[in-house]
């Protein structure tokens, strides 16, 4: 249930890790945005749901309904209401991505009449489960199936069950990348669970691949170049171990991983030459701004710039998220009754 949801661990962080370590003051920033949540505007709830995913999932949640709660109000104006309906949706995509299919399923009821917008609707992510697993079984055994099983695995971003479907995958390479992938989602929430994952690799280009794999996705998605410049890094001792020794049949592969490498290089080399990072504000000249805010509604727009200040550029990733993401995926649900719906 979404009121237990909100009682799980991961209230407010204490202190989060922006740009080159510098803390975040959590309760402070959370402050912030809890006093965003009187505004009748979808995009300035959405954005302070984004920003609070980096503090307290249940805030997030929180923001999030309300952002959704304000879109329903705006159903008479089908065009303000498409617009509110696309930041809702990415908003809820990050927080909880089975949540979008019963919320896309709503709104196509409420106005599949409406040809435009029943147009506009199918263009957002959809994901049905049990329509892809049947479109995959379906298909005869070779490379279209195998790279059809490695979507889904990639896909599901469920490690266990995607696990249980790699020996589908009839192509040892397509194996492999399909454990590459799973490796990256992992390392999203448990490193140690991707490095399990990567140590069952059975070449030593792919396990190069894997880290440089993740080094990319640890500055991409999660705006951390620290972590980013230590997998970019392993990934190289590696390379310089394994070239020596590498067979002459395993050219593909070598170019799989050089390609990784030579990706995760770019994004390092990028951020340490990005003229546009900013250090996060410091909490006591935050607090002092925040405090000479007037209260709501005047002064949404101005808590929401002071909070992307206390994070910084780039922002840190989200932290949680998988607790709100036992939303119900039943589809439509009205809002009122999602408390009484268990998971």
């Amino acid at each position: 249930m979404l009121s237990r949801i909100r009682n799980l661990p991961g209230g407010i962080l204490p202190v989060a890790q922006a740009l080159g370590g510098h803390p975040i003051e959590g309760p402070l920033v959370a402050g912030l945005l809890a006093r965003v949540r009187t505004s009748t505007e979808v995009f300035t709830l959405a954005q302070a749901a984004y920003l609070a995913t980096r503090v307290s999932p249940a805030l997030a949640l929180e923001l999030v309904e309300a952002a959704e709660s304000r879109m329903w109000e705006l159903e008479s104006d089908p065009a303000a209401f498409m617009a509110a309906l696309r930041e809702v949706s990415l908003c809820w995509n990050t927080l909880a991505p089975r949540r979008v299919s019963s919320l896309v399923a709503a709104a196509t009821e409420r106005f599949g009449h409406i040809q435009w917008f029943a147009r506009k609707v199918s263009e957002l992510p959809r994901f049905d489960m049990n329509r892809e697993m049947a479109a995959v079984r379906s298909r005869p055994p070779g490379k279209e199936a195998d790279q059809a099983w490695a979507k889904l695995m990639i896909c599901i971003g469920d490690t266990k069950l995607a696990m249980s479907w790699l020996g589908r995958i009839s192509d040892p390479v397509a194996r492999e990348q399909a454990l590459i992938h799973i490796a990256e989602n992992a390392s999203d929430r448990d490193m140690d669970e991707a490095m399990r994952t990567l140590s069952m690799l059975s070449f030593q280009w792919a396990f190069i691949q894997g880290l440089a794999a993740i080094s990319f996705r640890r500055g991409t998605h999660w705006s951390d170049p620290a972590g980013a410049g230590h997998f970019l890094e392993c990934a190289r001792k590696e390379e310089a171990t394994y070239l020596p020794e590498s067979e002459p049949d395993q050219e593909d592969g070598r170019t799989l991983m050089s390609s990784a490498i030579e990706r995760a290089d770019r994004w390092v080399r990028l951020h340490e030459s990005d003229v546009h990072r900013r250090a996060p504000l410091d909490g006591t000249t935050a607090r002092a701004r925040g405090a000479a805010i007037p209260d709501p509604p005047v002064s949404h727009q101005v808590l929401l710039d002071l909070a992307y200040e206390c994070f910084g550029k780039p922002h840190p990733g989200p932290f949680g998220t998988e607790l709100i993401n036992a939303v119900s995926t039943r589809a439509p649900v009205p809002l009122e009754l999602l408390d009484t719906i268990t998971a």
